[in-house]
């Protein structure tokens, strides 16, 4: 299954180009002031703007065909932009650590990037990937195991949850623990795993607050190591 995921975003970039997000080809980018001299009284006739020479240009054109080409062609796997805002999350609770995504009708990734948080621990990815996600997750089982709403069960160490919002807003949470038996064991690590999987391959740059400077990676390490002395005690 993960490797269907791989074909499938695979797919997604070889498709959209540099970016799989179609808003990009869009927004044209802006035309500095110094070029002006440039135009000719014609051409400042014929376009309000140097901004408008990029709109219809052959570029966008072929941008927005790989954009639809890419869309039909995951389409016939079953893959469509989630469009909800749409959270999916991972934690490791003896390590203390949780990583999720968060799809772009939940928020922008210019607007979540550039707010300072206390970490880099989610990531804002386009609709069609969180689609990819979700049908990933479907087809491993997740939805006819995951329990209704947030929850982590007692001795867990492993918890993948999904929030879906818009009008009919629903919630998911799948656990495993060493002391829960076999159950759900692979299931729970696959899902996790395809998780991680578009975490991984999604560049961000997060602006983060760290007032401690270098010492926030020494804490933070030993902070994980406690967590873990703490776990072992209990087990």
């Amino acid at each position: 299954m993960r490797n269907l995921l791989l074909c499938s975003l695979g797919l997604l970039f070889a498709c959209a180009g540099p970016s799989s997000n179609p808003d990009t080809a869009r927004k044209p980018a802006a035309v500095s002031d110094s070029g002006s001299s440039n135009w000719t009284d014609s051409s400042a006739s014929s376009i309000e703007s140097p901004n408008d020479a990029v709109l219809g240009s052959e570029a966008e054109k072929i941008a927005i065909a790989r954009h639809q080409q890419m869309l039909a062609e995951l389409a016939k796997r079953g893959i469509y932009p989630e469009t909800k805002p749409t959270q999916v999350s991972v934690s490791y609770h003896r390590a203390g650590t949780t990583i999720g995504l968060y799809n772009e009708a939940n928020m922008s990734q210019t607007d979540y990037y550039t707010t300072s948080r206390a970490s880099a621990k989610y990531k804002v990815i386009p609709d069609i990937e969180m689609g990819a996600l979700l049908k990933a997750l479907d087809d491993l089982g997740y939805f006819d195991e995951a329990k209704d709403g947030i929850s982590r069960v007692s001795g867990a160490s492993l918890t993948v949850v999904v929030r879906k919002g818009g009008e009919e807003e629903k919630s998911y949470s799948l656990s495993w623990g060493a002391s829960m038996g076999k159950t759900n064991n692979a299931l729970t690590q696959n899902c996790a795993d395809a998780v991680r999987v578009i975490f991984d391959t999604t560049r961000s740059v997060q602006v983060v607050d760290n007032p401690n400077g270098t010492d926030y990676f020494q804490n933070e390490r030993q902070r994980i190591q406690n967590e873990n002395a703490r776990n072992a005690i209990k087990h």
